[in-house]
């Protein structure tokens, strides 16, 4: 099932885009699908234009280099769309009937607001990924329910973040609560559910390529710790010059496996809070030192149930 498979508009990042305007008069309205895996597909209802004829929309193999990447707002949820090295797809050209074209991107960015128009050559200090699946491997039970007669209470006291000194920078724990009906009045329903957001604070500013490497060096350090094959949620990266977060989402290998009950977790957050920043950045150490032999390893992971121990602690 797609993770985005939305309509919008788009045109060539390049295009000058005037203030109050949501689209150049160039735009063209078209399909945007991101796969689960992060295969990323625009599909668009024309062409853009082009100084070379029509028939260009059929035999262009990558766009010119000055209109590498695509702008774009949705339809129904009005996310404004960056997608980054973008290659065409070829399309279909009909002097009766519809002409339209496809890409390919390697990369989609998702904001609330219009992107800063220097955004692809800048770098990013924070990586956010919502843990959302592994409450059984966090041991999450905050949420505290009491009854005395006909009285039931909920009380819930937030957790203090949790923050770890790591190789290349800091990792923390944020804990949170989320649900319907959270505020002070009366209610025929409530909805507490509690979370927790992984967060990594780079020491020096990181790009695209370097985050999205160390992105997927913690989905495999979680395949390690919970002794499964399910994928982390998709991050949400910080620009902090810019005081904004965007979704981002990218080409990688997931699978269908659900997420991981508790009763075949081989450990869990709590048994390994005090020695987790040394596992971490052993696992981060170690993967630039040997290399192949950990790609290797958790390769053999995907699509096969079997443990073997790693020595992180020394």
């Amino acid at each position: 099932m797609p993770v985005i498979e939305e309509r919008g508009v788009f045109w060539w990042r390049d295009e000058a885009l005037p203030e109050d305007v949501i689209a150049p008069t160039s735009h063209v309205a078209g399909l945007l699908k991101i796969a689960d895996n992060g295969f990323i597909t625009l599909e668009l209802d024309g062409y853009f234009p082009h100084e070379r004829e029509q028939f260009s929309v059929l035999m262009e193999i990558t766009p010119k280099a000055t209109l590498s990447n695509i702008s774009g707002v949705l339809k129904a949820s009005g996310k404004r769309v960056l997608l980054l090295d973008v290659m065409s797809n070829g399309g279909h050209f009909s002097t009766n009937g519809l002409s339209y074209s496809e890409y390919y991107a390697r990369q989609c960015l998702l904001s609330s607001s219009n992107f800063p128009k220097d955004i692809e050559s800048r770098t990013f200090g924070r990586l956010d990924i919502c843990l959302d699946g592994l409450e059984p491997w966090l041991r999450l039970s905050s949420i505290d329910v009491s009854q005395t007669g006909d009285e039931i209470s909920v009380n819930y006291r937030k957790k203090p973040d949790i923050s770890y000194a790591i190789e290349g920078g800091k990792l923390i724990f944020i804990f949170d609560i989320e649900g319907k009906g959270l505020f002070i009045s009366k209610h025929s329903c409530l909805e507490m559910r509690e979370k927790a957001t992984l967060a990594f604070k780079a020491a020096l500013p990181l790009t695209l390529t370097q985050l999205q490497e160390k992105f997927g060096w913690f989905d495999d350090l979680f395949t390690i710790l919970t002794n499964s094959e399910y994928s982390l949620c998709w991050p949400i990266i910080d620009d902090v010059d810019a005081d904004r977060k965007y979704e981002w989402y990218f080409l990688r290998p997931v699978t269908e496996q659900a997420a991981p009950q508790m009763h075949e977790l081989p450990t869990n957050f709590l048994q390994l809070q005090g020695s987790l920043g040394n596992i971490v950045s052993n696992w981060m150490k170690k993967r630039e030192e040997f290399g192949p032999g950990y790609y290797l390893y958790i390769g053999t992971r995907r699509g096969s149930k079997h443990t073997l121990k790693i020595s992180l602690l020394r």
